[in-house]
């Protein structure tokens, strides 16, 4: 596969991509395009894997692999200009595959820092405000498999809940469904961290 700047470990990094560059590189699909795409794309790739695994060498496997599968599969690709959307998908099955399976590699979350009450600030602010966190990374981690994958696309990847379930090939209902479960899941979360948090303060 293809080299990455030293930058790539800056988890939640990224910026705007221009969608029209995005579909012609991937409707062109040579060498130089998928190199390309790789560096436009590794970065938030990595960080959605790295959330999950929290092992800095298993995650860049992962990583790889994940853009493998996607450029075997370009041609499969409807819509081009959501490579990213899809290929963090993929990214995000392959890292919940893999840490059901090998949680013995993945290392001891860091401290939660303190922050402002769960009661006084909503899920989805904790998820914006916090994502580089290694606290918010914990928390996710916890999440099942398809709630996880849709907390990513929809948060960090700004996809909409329609291109949400377009896809992962799923009805919008059940976008919904999974991201108010998500929703209350970090809710509980983060209250019973606060807790726990307070519990240990006295």
């Amino acid at each position: 596969m293809f080299k990455v700047a030293e930058n790539k470990y800056n988890y939640w990094s990224g910026c705007k991509l221009d969608p029209a560059r995005v579909e012609l590189l991937v409707k062109n699909a040579d060498e130089d395009s998928k190199k390309e795409l790789f560096e436009l794309f590794y970065s938030k790739t990595f960080a959605t894997v790295m959330a999950k695994v929290r092992h800095r060498e298993w995650a860049e496997d992962l990583t790889q692999e994940a853009f493998i599968r996607a450029f075997r599969s370009l041609h499969k690709l409807r819509e081009p200009k959501k490579f990213g959307a899809w290929l963090a998908s993929i990214a995000a099955n392959l890292a919940c595959d893999a840490f059901k399976k090998e949680k013995k590699y993945v290392l001891t979350a860091e401290p939660y820092e303190k922050e402002t009450s769960a009661s006084d600030i909503s899920v989805e602010e904790h998820v914006m405000q916090r994502e580089q966190s290694a606290g918010m990374r914990a928390l996710l981690r916890q999440l099942p498999a398809d709630q996880y994958q849709v907390v990513i696309l929809f948060y960090y990847y700004d996809q909409k809940i329609e291109d949400i379930a377009g896809v992962l090939n799923i009805n919008v209902g059940t976008v919904k469904s999974r991201l108010h479960r998500a929703r209350s899941k970090l809710k509980d979360l983060l209250q019973k961290r606060e807790q726990n948090e307070s519990t240990e303060s006295h």
